[in-house]
């Protein structure tokens, strides 16, 4: 079981956001198709916020996964997170 860090620790901003970035990558390679991916990466961001990285935050990395992998997938995956 991996554990993170939470949001408000003390390691360098840049870290949590490569950490993020580096599971979504894995979800997404590890995702046999879209309906996967989408429950996947909607529960690892769910972790995330509950270790209380903003929901603005989550999104904004779901569009860079959409940047570089350009599945749409993240782009529904964003506009499902909520409050």
């Amino acid at each position: 079981m991996w554990r993170y860090h939470r949001y408000d620790s003390y390691i360098p901003q840049l870290q949590k956001s490569g950490v993020l970035m580096g599971v979504l990558k894995k979800v997404e390679w590890m995702a046999s198709d879209e309906e996967q991916l989408r429950g996947a990466a909607t529960d690892k961001l769910m972790e995330f916020a509950g270790l209380g990285y903003p929901l603005k935050v989550l999104r904004r990395a779901c569009y860079k996964m959409y940047g570089a992998s350009a599945n749409p997938e993240w782009v529904d995956v964003a506009r499902t997170l909520h409050d």
